[in-house]
């Protein structure tokens, strides 16, 4: 996904330059607005931590640098070891509180582990696949299930914004209060990675069962006038197969992977523009 607005590397601003753009925290959870933010959203779920511990007494854990900012450097950076799917560094900084985080997003959870199973099952047939039947992945109650689905990474989206102290936008926050089934200013759309697969093949070629979870470096859009954000974009990968959220000020009609039954998958080369 490329965009005319980040090609230009030498307008990026990171670390220290972006901090007349960030907000403080007023201690409530970013959703509801009124009762304290006491929980810490996982980056990565659970369930899937879960999975890639198997019998090693732990996991590596790499960082391409300081969480805080909205773009890092290309490089895989250090290495760190975590040895519990509980670990600080495997979840954002409390930003939600124990019912937004708990019972009103359940359902969002609830079918964010239905497709990441059936995604670790069909890896290898989804890269040669060109979409994703939703209602193989959760029968006939797909279409309430894959907007669940949307709403998790929106919900997501929002908490790695308020990790780097960025205000989430009013329009997330009306998505999952189900006012509106469409986000229009977010494109969220299913891609698949040719160099992670690359990597996955080499590594098991010499008897390694290579595999991860990735969430690429969050790149985003500022106002200098205004002070604020106007665009924000990163992804979510399971292994090869990720989800790709772009959130852009303005924008209309996006065409996201939950308005369809089958949704394309694209390749991480060509995904579109919002």
């Amino acid at each position: 996904m490329s965009d005319p607005l980040w090609s230009d590397r030498s307008t990026w601003l990171r670390g220290d330059d972006l901090e007349s753009y960030r907000v403080t925290s007023d201690g409530l959870c970013w959703w509801c607005q009124s009762a304290a933010a006491t929980t810490r959203e996982h980056k990565f779920k659970r369930t899937d931590l879960d999975q890639m511990w198997g019998d090693s007494a732990y996991l590596l854990w790499g960082s391409s640098g300081d969480n805080r900012t909205i773009w890092d450097s290309e490089s895989f950076g250090r290495l760190s070891k975590i040895r519990g799917a509980k670990s600080d560094v495997a979840k954002f900084k409390p930003s939600m509180c124990l019912t937004c985080n708990g019972k009103r997003s359940q359902p969002f959870d609830d079918s964010y582990v239905t497709f990441s199973r059936y995604v670790w099952q069909y890896m290898d047939t989804l890269w040669k696949a060109g979409n994703i039947n939703m209602s193989e992945v959760y029968g006939n109650e797909w279409k309430s299930r894959v907007l669940e689905l949307a709403k998790y990474f929106a919900k997501h989206s929002a908490c790695s914004m308020v990790d780097a102290d960025f205000k989430v936008p009013q329009s997330i926050i009306e998505f999952l209060n189900g006012n509106t089934d469409r986000l229009e200013d977010m494109h969220i759309v299913i891609f698949k990675d040719p160099q992670i697969r690359h990597y996955r093949r080499q590594m098991r070629a010499v008897g390694v069962a290579a595999g991860g979870l990735h969430i690429e470096p969050a790149v985003g859009t500022v106002s200098p006038s205004r002070k604020c954000l106007t665009a924000y974009s990163s992804a979510y990968l399971l292994d090869f197969i990720g989800v790709k959220y772009y959130w852009k000020e303005g924008a209309k009609a996006s065409d996201s992977f939950y308005l369809h039954q089958k949704p394309h998958i694209y390749r991480r080369e060509k995904l579109p523009l919002i």
